[in-house]
């Protein structure tokens, strides 16, 4: 998981970049949040991971200059190349005007009562990857 320091610094991150894109998977089983975060490790994104109904699933914001469905194809790539089972990869355009209220749901601040299930956030991002 990553550090304090880190969790800092990713919010920091999230709320100086310019966000293209806002997705979430849920596989349809429970796996390990590195093979949720290692699903954007071509992309530079924000992820959150959250744990419901015993599986956990990722939030995440990018950018990319590739559209909707390439993006999908990459990630379903991904999951398909670990036999992991997802039935659909949630993603739409990134709405500025909500960027501070997207990281609250997110992170579960304010009005959210569940801050239980937040496991971990931090950045994904080519440069570095997440083993």
């Amino acid at each position: 998981q990553t550090t304090i320091k880190g969790r800092d610094f990713s919010e920091f991150y999230y709320s100086k970049t310019s966000w293209d894109y806002f997705g979430c998977i849920h596989p349809n089983r429970d796996i390990d949040f590195l093979e949720l975060t290692n699903s954007l490790k071509n992309f530079n994104s924000f992820y959150v991971i959250h744990r419901q109904k015993e599986k956990n699933h990722i939030h995440f914001t990018l950018q990319s200059s590739l559209k909707v469905p390439e993006i999908k194809e990459q990630l379903k790539s991904y999951f398909n190349h670990i036999n992991i089972s997802i039935d659909d990869i949630f993603l739409t355009e990134f709405d500025t005007n909500f960027k501070d209220n997207t990281l609250n749901y997110l992170l579960r601040r304010g009005n959210h009562s569940s801050k239980s299930d937040v496991i971990d956030w931090g950045l994904s991002s080519p440069s570095f990857q997440l083993d």
